[in-house]
């Protein structure tokens, strides 16, 4: 008979509950990508970009190298690595599986984002055992709403570069345990990867490496050990040093802060540490993680800074931060006192970081930091949560236990509120009109802002049976669906609206000059499929579909056009006096027929 012992039973249970959430954080994205891929957000400059590898191709030039260079000189590629490598991936991935929207969301954020968690929960659990693993993973679980929004969108950069300092984490821990040198080699090489992915890895990298080496300084080979980091984060970093070498990528002249734009530029590098750290302090309460966001702060996302968040900080707000920072700032000094200095920088790198993008950042509403930036970290902040909470659990004063009792459960309500409104947020997924949702076609139609109620209709109108007005359909498409515009967020207060693109065929529509001349029948297309859009777009409420074509405001080469359209299909259309069309569109007597035309 097999005899089994309480100790492999609870860590087999242990690792069953992980299994379980980690499930659930790769679930619940894939359900939001699935049910809302247009509540994530629009087709933003970088989503579009990664699909036009997989749709498009490099573009034109004189040879491959060319093409290559100029791709990767493009504006989102020339940033940050993570764009370029993010659109390979996902050229690849869909030669097999096919173009999609989603496709590219799962490979990237939230896969990177599953893995970073588990990564971080295998060394919390060697280093403290199951409870420290779970408890992180449930306040991961229960996380902000806006990072399960930002680790669901797909950017190429910041977003997926979650995994990276979790996965040096974990190598780097099991260095030290295994005394491998080639592990500290294949370290050196993720670290150099994540600043080739992001820029905003590098005090990731240092602090993490620093912290590993400190730990093992009592060891014999301190030399080779560094020799192998900076080998292995030589070759992470290979990619951009043979762009700006063997291209002659302009990097150093395309910086976020470059000389396109000097009176920033001058700014930014005229901070000092004390002076980044004094406005940040003064701005602290917006740019910490908002855990307790509702419906009602949801408004704040039709700013023109949509992840930079404006709100009043409710009691219930402050409690749960000042909950987690004391739980993390007794994690931080518990590593410290056990000389675990490789967990401690670890933990300390989300205040390392935050003064770093505080001392970099560009953003029009510094020092507003943009919560993009801080999804990085994230994972270090519910680690040293967590591991500050078990800390004080395991230790043998009963005093200090009973204030690790105090603060787990605390974080555990922190965590299934969190759950709680993740779930309020999510639905089952439409599998009819997920299908319908064709990135790919909207990428070569160059739209956008495309509701998941409206994909089939949008994409019935881009693929018109007669194609021989294929452009000017899609030109008038592009008219309703702006390939980019406001975000359409999947926290504003009422995210079934958005604003209508206004002052629509303003523009001289060309032709003259040594342009070939446009055939009237091109601009009556254009109108009727703005029409056709814009009724799309407002479904059964007429009303607004009236309100919004009187927001027109043609030109005098679109006007007659816009007309006669009007007339032919809706000859009963009502504009107030204010609109452009009120001249064109009066009210009819009583008496007139529906189908009497509109008098001038």
């Amino acid at each position: 008979m097999q005899s089994t012992s309480p100790r492999p039973d609870r860590q087999r249970q242990a690792r069953l509950v992980a299994l379980g959430i980690l499930a659930f954080l790769l679930l619940e994205r894939v359900l939001l990508a699935l049910a809302h891929p247009d509540l994530i957000h629009d087709l933003d400059p970088g989503e579009i970009r990664h699909l036009d590898l997989a749709i498009s191709g490099l573009p034109d030039g004189a040879n491959f190298t060319e093409r290559l260079k100029t791709w990767l000189s493009g504006t989102e590629n020339i940033h940050h690595g993570g764009f370029p490598l993010l659109s390979v991936a996902f050229l690849v991935a869909s030669k097999i599986f096919g173009q999609s929207l989603f496709l590219l969301r799962l490979l990237g954020p939230i896969l990177a984002t599953v893995l970073a968690a588990a990564c971080v929960a295998k060394v919390l659990l060697r280093r403290l055992g199951p409870s420290a693993s779970l408890l992180m993973l449930a306040l991961f679980a229960g996380a902000p709403p806006l990072l399960l929004k930002w680790t669901a969108t797909a950017r190429g950069g910041h977003l997926e570069a979650i995994v990276f300092p979790a996965l040096m984490l974990l190598l780097l821990d099991r260095a030290l345990v295994d005394r491998d040198r080639r592990l500290w080699l294949v370290a050196g090489l993720a670290g150099g990867l994540s600043v080739y992915v992001t820029y905003l890895a590098v005090p990731a990298v240092l602090i993490l490496s620093l912290g590993a080496l400190l730990e093992s300084r009592r060891d014999d080979g301190l030399g080779r050990r560094i020799g192998s980091l900076a080998v292995g984060g030589f070759l992470g970093f290979l990619p951009w040093i043979l762009g700006l070498v063997v291209l002659d990528l302009p990097y150093l002249d395309a910086t976020i802060h470059s000389s396109a734009n000097p009176s920033e530029a001058a700014e930014v590098h005229s901070r000092s540490l004390l002076s980044a750290a004094t406005a940040g302090l003064g701005v602290l309460s917006h740019n910490l993680w908002p855990w307790t966001i509702s419906h009602a702060d949801a408004a704040a996302y039709a700013a023109a800074e949509p992840d930079i968040l404006d709100y009043t900080t409710t009691a219930r707000e402050w409690a749960t931060r000042a909950l987690i920072n004391v739980a993390a700032l007794v994690g931080i000094v518990v590593a410290l006192r056990r000389r675990a200095f490789l967990l401690a920088a670890f933990l300390l790198l989300p205040a390392a970081h935050h003064l770093f993008v505080l001392r970099t950042a560009n953003q029009p509403g510094w020092p507003l930091l943009p919560h993009r930036y801080m999804v990085l970290v994230f994972p270090a902040i519910v680690a040293a949560a967590a591991y500050g909470t078990v800390a004080l659990l395991s230790d043998s004063r009963l005093a200090v236990k009973r204030a690790g009792g105090v603060l787990a459960t605390g974080l555990a309500l922190v965590a299934l509120a969190g759950v709680g409104s993740h779930i309020a947020w999510l639905e089952a997924p439409s599998w009819e009109p997920s299908s319908a949702y064709r990135a790919d076609l909207y990428r070569a139609a160059n739209i956008g802002q495309v509701r998941l109620l409206d994909a089939a209709g949008v994409a019935a109108l881009a693929q018109p049976h007669d194609p021989t007005y294929q452009q000017e359909v899609w030109q008038g498409l592009a008219r309703v669906y702006p390939p980019i515009a406001d975000y359409y967020l999947l926290f504003r207060e009422d995210p079934d609206q958005r604003p209508y693109p206004g002052g629509l065929f303003a523009e001289d529509p060309g032709g003259g000059g040594d342009q070939a001349p446009i055939e009237p029948e091109q601009l009556r297309v254009q109108v009727r499929t703005a029409l056709a859009a814009t009724t799309l777009r407002a479904g059964d409420d007429l009303a607004r579909r009236d309100r919004w074509i009187c927001s027109w405001t043609p030109s005098a080469a679109f006007l007659p056009v816009v007309r006669a359209v009007l007339a032919e299909q809706l000859p009963a259309l009502l504009c107030p006096e204010t609109s452009a069309l009120a001249p064109v569109v009066q009210q009819q007597p009583e008496s007139a027929t529906q189908g009497s035309e509109l008098s001038e």
